[in-house]
């Protein structure tokens, strides 16, 4: 009874993503996030934060690569996950 209420839930969940991925351009979104993280790491306090960012951005060799790495661990970054 507890499982199939999860999978119904899932079901449900998953039901509504198909609007959602319509017209979904994960590229544009990448793209997009690495400059509102550049922006941010430049822009903001390091005491908010931004001391962080830069810190991963370089560790990762640049924000598009910081970018890059955030879509591939996200679930909500292709339809598949």
């Amino acid at each position: 009874m507890v499982k199939r209420f999860f999978v119904n839930k899932q079901k449900e969940a998953t039901s509504g993503l198909e609007g959602f991925y319509k017209d979904y351009r994960p590229e544009v979104d990448e793209a997009v996030l690495a400059a509102m993280l550049e922006m941010y790491g430049q822009n903001v306090r390091s005491e908010w934060g931004a001391a962080i960012v830069q810190e991963m951005a370089k560790a990762k060799d640049g924000y598009p690569a910081l970018s890059a790495d955030i879509f591939k661990n996200s679930t909500l970054a292709s339809r598949e996950k």
